[in-house]
């Protein structure tokens, strides 16, 4: 039984041991670094597609169309009491052009 658990325990001397501690910390640092900068290009990202909401909804439909794992317009659309079933309706709807009102 004590040869199975000094199986178990993985003797290391000094120099192993910091190496193991210097390789950890920097995974750590780099791992936080990448959380950091994924979020920030992600927030980008996101900004980019609402500011071209009005100028090409087609992107936003891309974009709604990946998270959801589907393609395609949705065949009705609404905006408070407002339904847009065509092409023609959907431009006119208020979230994507006033000119129509």
């Amino acid at each position: 039984m004590k040869e199975i658990a000094k199986k178990n325990v993985c003797p290391m001397n000094d120099n192993v041991q910091a190496t193991y501690d210097i390789a950890c910390s920097r995974f750590r640092d780099l791992r936080c670094d990448f959380k950091l900068l994924h979020r920030l290009k992600y927030m980008e990202y996101i900004e980019k597609i609402e500011s071209g909401i009005k100028t090409d909804p087609r992107n936003f439909f891309k974009f709604a169309d990946m998270k959801r794992n589907t393609s395609g317009y949705p065949s009705t659309m609404f905006f408070k009491d407002q339904a847009a079933r065509n092409p023609e309706e959907l431009t006119c709807l208020q979230t994507f052009s006033r000119k129509c009102m």
